[in-house]
């Protein structure tokens, strides 16, 4: 009976572990997606915003410009806030049961 169970697990092994490495690459790149898609939305904000006189004036100003009349003034000694920095795909918070099969199916390492 352990004969058994154990030709039966070799034979089905690899087919399932196929099964779970294409529907983890789909898992990743759906996810890849939606960031990629709120980027989008974000950028398409600034585009519109862009596209307005005050947005147009923003941006000049932001680059040195002046409207005439006006001076520039130039502030220095002031700490600049960090950039935030773009989230780790590696860090996500995924469920238990991703953890479980990427570990039994060896999911990343030649995948």
């Amino acid at each position: 009976m352990l004969a058994l169970v154990v030709v039966a697990f070799a034979m089905l092994y690899r087919p399932a572990r196929g099964l779970y490495i294409a529907w983890r690459t789909g898992y990743t790149l759906e996810s890849r997606r939606e960031a990629l898609a709120e980027e989008n939305r974000e950028l398409e904000e600034e585009v519109e915003q862009l596209m307005t006189r005050e947005g147009i004036e923003d941006a000049a100003r932001k680059h040195g410009y002046v409207m005439p009349g006006e001076t520039s003034v130039k502030v220095e000694g002031l700490e600049e806030e960090p950039a935030p920095e773009p989230a780790d795909e590696t860090a996500q918070d995924l469920p238990w049961y991703i953890h479980v099969g990427d570990l039994f199916f060896f999911y990343g390492e030649d995948a």
